[in-house]
């Protein structure tokens, strides 16, 4: 099925998100603010589901972050991807707009600034590890191999700290999860759960904030 572009069509399209028809409740009760009114693919009817907010603008890692945290303090952050139900969901929704979200979407994740290597000492925004399998694989610039995360030049080098889902490329083995630039200027899906952000997470994205 292909999904309509443009954000009504992204969050109105059977396949594609859905609309709530109020603002939910999340973990625990909690309700989100009004303007998280999108429900998952796959996700519905879950019990303790998320409530999402997608953001077209774009903007760099840390100040969608800071956005998103404001919304409701110590509810809300970037999304944190806990599932692969909710890692598909948010391909899902990146996908059915190529065009508004063809840079893709910073997602809660970044790496601890003391890795080593490309693969190394990544946390989502709960300070758990990202979600095993999740990282992209396919054709890269000029058609070489692409494996993620890899800095860049597949060396650690600290120019690609933070998480994207940029739109699935039909000849990659696995899409999913990227790393990029800090700085890149993308949309952003925000998450309410009633958690904050893990202290980890905020360290290193505070430290990013001020290079």
């Amino acid at each position: 099925m292909q999904c309509g572009r443009g954000l009504a069509a992204i969050l109105a399209f059977s396949g594609c998100g859905e609309v709530a028809s109020n603002a939910p409740d999340a973990h625990g009760g909690l309700q989100c603010p009004a303007s998280y009114n999108v429900v998952l693919t796959g996700m519905s009817g879950m019990s303790g589901t998320s409530r999402y907010r997608l953001v077209i603008a774009a903007n760099n890692a840390w100040g969608h972050s800071d956005s998103c945290a404001q919304d409701q303090p110590g509810a809300t952050h970037l999304v944190v991807l806990e599932t692969a139900a909710e890692l598909a969901g948010v391909q899902t929704l990146v996908d059915s707009s190529a065009t508004a979200l063809a840079a893709g979407i910073w997602v809660g994740g970044v790496q601890l600034r003391t890795a080593t290597a490309p693969g190394d000492g990544w946390i989502g925004f709960d300070d758990q590890p990202l979600i095993g399998g999740s990282w992209y694989d396919g054709p890269g610039t000029n058609g070489q191999p692409d494996s993620e995360p890899n800095d860049g030049d597949g060396m650690e080098n600290g120019l690609e700290q933070f998480v994207v889902i940029r739109p699935s490329n039909s000849q990659a083995t696995k899409n999913g999860l990227q790393d990029s630039q800090a700085g890149n200027s993308k949309g952003a899906l925000c998450e309410c759960d009633g958690n904050p952000m893990g202290a980890a997470a905020a360290a290193e994205v505070s430290f990013y904030s001020e290079q």
